[in-house]
């Protein structure tokens, strides 16, 4: 086999499913280019960090089906004249406070 015939490291790390990044000392480009950043080399945060990422995935989701939901039946309200614009203040208003709440779960959850 010749010098050089192997494959290339950096064509699997392009290839990979996602990339990690670990501790503050990584170069900017790993870190920029990493799909999760870890600050500390603790390799134990990982499954932390993947659940905290598909809880945070599936609460956006809700949060956007919730939104467009209130949008779509103020907007069905509007057209026969039953909501003024002025009145579809208070929906909007509601909406985005309890997404922002929804949101707000996010916090509670903790490293264990």
């Amino acid at each position: 086999m010749k010098a050089g015939a192997e494959p290339s490291l950096f064509f699997f790390v392009a290839m990979a499913a996602g990339r990690i990044a670990m501790g503050g000392a990584d170069t900017d480009t790993a870190l920029e280019t990493a799909d999760i950043a870890l600050m500390a080399d603790d390799v134990a945060k990982l499954p932390h960090t993947i659940m905290l990422s598909r809880k945070t995935l599936a609460i956006i989701k809700q949060n956007m089906a919730f939104s467009l939901l209130i949008k779509a039946a103020a907007l069905l309200l509007i057209v026969p004249g039953w909501l003024t614009l002025w009145m579809a203040i208070f929906p909007d208003m509601g909406a985005t406070l309890i997404v922002t709440l929804n949101s707000l779960r996010l916090l509670r959850i903790r490293w264990r």
